[in-house]
């Protein structure tokens, strides 16, 4: 099975499809190895390498399924808590001593969970309560270090393509990343790109679908992705040098000290963070004419991602938002376009 895993509007990135099966996502798949590694890569800055690994245990198989809404809120949630709780013991470990396979394989399932759980008011009641915070700090770790990973295949994949005068970067990328490049598709639906001179992206990884799509589908002179991990930066920059994107420039920057007003729009993507202080960043130094392309998690999405809409009253205005876009089924993103008050 492919998994797309990567967009996110940023540099580490979306999972665009999984075939989920909402009453078998705790029988885990033997882990696929991967046939190639990208040069120069490996686990992020501070991770260990890679161990082998066994046959892996299967989670538990009591309570497979969400126990429906006539039971009480206090216990759905409560069963919520409960597979949460393990999927992040098993995540842990395979976390700490870098055991790939392990994680790939338990993250997986963690995705395939969460795109098929569906009880909205246990979801809400959850995120409001005090547990929440940890988990999203622990997720949203977790789906970083996921997406770095699955990256690195997804690099080797690439760099290995051929790309003839006549084809776009979409032809390219059609295999293992297909899932962030059709989910920026709405953007020129949503924004005039026309009279734009520069654009920005934030957090735009080691394979920018994102770059990607605006060399294919707008016209805009100057396109910038940011990244504060060098190796995403190198990596970035080779795709573009390979592939002749000759109005996409890389560089190492941080997205919350960044000087906005070169940039006539802003692509702020769920993995530049933290998402508080980069809006704070754009809202101080972008010009009042800039656009901002905002995407933001949505219902279990926040498992993984920051929201940052709570935080942008007073200082923007919501001109228009896409369509609720699903993301790993329930899983979603969604595009606002916001323009500074």
């Amino acid at each position: 099975m492919r998994l797309n895993i990567f967009g996110f509007g940023s540099g580490a990135k979306d999972a665009g499809a999984l075939d989920a099966d909402a009453t078998g996502f705790l029988d885990p798949q033997p882990a696929q190895k991967a046939t190639a590694k990208a040069p120069k890569t490996g686990a992020r800055k501070g991770s260990k390498a890679p161990l082998a690994t066994g046959k892996s245990r299967t989670l538990s198989r009591k309570s497979q399924t969400p126990p429906p809404n006539t039971e009480s809120l206090k216990k759905r949630v409560k069963w919520l808590l409960a597979h949460l709780e393990e999927f992040r013991q098993r995540l842990q470990p395979a976390m700490d001593t870098g055991n790939t396979d392990e994680f790939v394989l338990v993250m997986q399932n963690y995705l395939a969970f969460i795109a098929a759980y569906s009880d909205t008011v246990a979801y809400d009641a959850f995120e409001l309560g005090p547990a929440y915070p940890e988990y999203l700090k622990f997720f949203h770790r977790a789906s970083l270090e996921f997406a770095w990973r699955m990256e690195e295949k997804a690099f080797a994949e690439i760099a290995e393509a051929e790309l003839q005068p006549w084809q776009r970067m979409k032809e390219v990328v059609s295999e293992c990343i297909s899932g962030s490049y059709s989910c920026m598709e709405e953007l020129p639906t949503l924004v005039d790109f026309s009279q734009m001179r520069s654009i920005v992206v934030l957090g735009c990884g080691k394979v920018p679908a994102s770059l990607f799509f605006l060399q294919d589908q707008t016209n805009v002179p100057a396109i910038v992705g940011i990244d504060n991990l060098q190796e995403a930066v190198d990596c970035a920059s080779a795709l573009a040098t390979k592939f002749k994107l000759d109005r996409v420039r890389v560089i190492n920057a941080d997205a919350t000290k960044l000087d906005y007003s070169f940039f006539d729009a802003i692509y702020f993507g769920p993995f530049a963070t933290p998402r508080a202080d980069v809006l704070k960043q754009i809202r101080s130094t972008a010009r009042p004419n800039a656009t901002i392309i905002l995407r933001e998690p949505q219902f279990t999405g926040s498992l993984a991602f920051e929201r940052v809409l709570p935080f942008m009253q007073p200082a923007f205005n919501l001109i228009k938002a896409g369509d609720a876009k699903k993301y790993l089924g329930r899983f979603m993103l969604r595009h606002y376009v916001l323009k500074p008050r």
